[in-house]
C-alpha cells in the first residue's frame, strides 16, 4: 500500500513565519523527502511559501476552528489520511531542525518501526529561556518518526478526540506491543522545540513559560546548540516581534 520512501507531515494553521522557516530548514536536508504534507486550517492560506519548493508537497485546506485542539487533530488525521510513504517523520511547523535530521532519521528506522530523541529540549525566543525536560519514556512529536505499522494506530487516537498528546500515547503504544520495535536516540541534538513564534499559540508547554525555563543570557545557551548563524535568525526575530527591528 505504501512506496518505500519518506513523507513528512505538518500540521498548521495561521503561522506565516513559522512555515516560512520550516520550508527554509527542510530545503536545506541533505537528503530530501519523497512527499511533505501539510494540512493547513488557518484563516489565510500559505500555499505561496511552498510553490517553488524543489520536492513534492502535498498542500491541503481544512476549514477553519477556533479550537486549537480539534484543529491539530483534524490536520493530523488529513496528513495520515494522504501518506503515500512508509516512513513517517512529523515536523512541527516552528522547530528547529539540524540539516541531516531527515537523513540520519531515515538510518535509524532501518531497525525500529518508531524511534525519537527523549529528553526534549524547549527554547522560548521571546522570554530567551530554555528547559531541558526529563521524558525518558517518550520522545515528543516533533522529534518522533516512525513507519506504516503505527499509521493505524494514529488515526484511530486522532479520531477518539480525548486528548491532543499524540506523542505520548504513542510511545505508550509502541512500548507494549511486543511486535514493535521502539528506540531512543541521545547521542545528537537534532531538534529543539521553538517556541514564541508571532502568530497561532500552540498547545503544548513553552509557548506559556514557567520558572522551570533557564534565562539565557545573549543567546549563548542557544548558539551552542544550533550555531551562531540560526541563531542569529531567531535573535533578529524576537527583534521584529518587539517592535526593535
Amino acid at each position: 500500500m505504501y512506496k518505500p520512501g519518506i513523507t513528512l507531515i505538518t500540521p498548521t494553521g495561521d503561522r506565516p513565519a513559522a512555515i516560512k522557516r520550516c520550508v527554509f530548514q527542510m530545503e536545506r536536508q541533505t537528503l530530501k523527502p519523497d512527499q511533505w504534507i501539510v494540512a493547513d486550517d488557518g484563516k489565510k492560506e500559505m500555499w505561496k511559501y511552498f510553490e517553488n519548493i524543489s520536492f513534492p508537497v502535498t498542500y491541503i485546506r481544512n476549514e477553519y476552528t477556533k479550537s486549537k485542539g480539534k484543529s491539530f487533530l483534524r490536520n493530523l488525521t488529513t496528513a495520515l489520511k494522504n501518506i503515500q510513504y512508509n516512513k513517517i517523520l512529523v515536523i512541527e511547523d516552528d522547530d528547529w531542525y539540524h540539516p541531516e535530521y531527515i537523513k540520519v532519521t531515515k538510518q535509524r528506522l532501518q531497525n525500529a518501526n518508531i524511534v525519537g530523541q527523549p529528553n526534549a529540549l524547549y527554547y522560548n525566543i521571546l522570554t530567551q529561556s530554555y528547559r531541558q525536560n526529563h521524558n525518558t519514556k517518550r520522545a515528543s512529536l516533533c522529534e518522533t518518526a516512525f513507519d506504516e505499522k503505527l499509521i493505524g494506530y494514529m488515526l484511530k487516537r486522532c479520531a477518539a478526540g480525548k486528548s491532543t498528546f499524540v506523542d505520548s500515547h504513542l510511545w505508550h503504544h509502541s512500548r507494549s506491543k511486543n511486535d514493535i520495535v521502539f528506540r531512543f536516540f541521545e547521542d545528537r541534538r537534532l531538534v529543539v522545540g521553538m517556541k514564541g513564534f508571532p502568530g497561532r499559540k500552540g498547545i503544548g508547554i513553552g509557548h506559556r513559560p514557567t520558572k522551570s525555563f533557564k534565562f539565557d543570557p545573549n543567546f549563548k545557551f542557544l548558539k551552542k546548540i544550533i550555531g551562531s548563524e540560526d541563531t542569529k535568525y531567531y535573535i533578529d526575530l524576537k527583534l521584529k516581534i518587539l517592535g526593535k527591528k
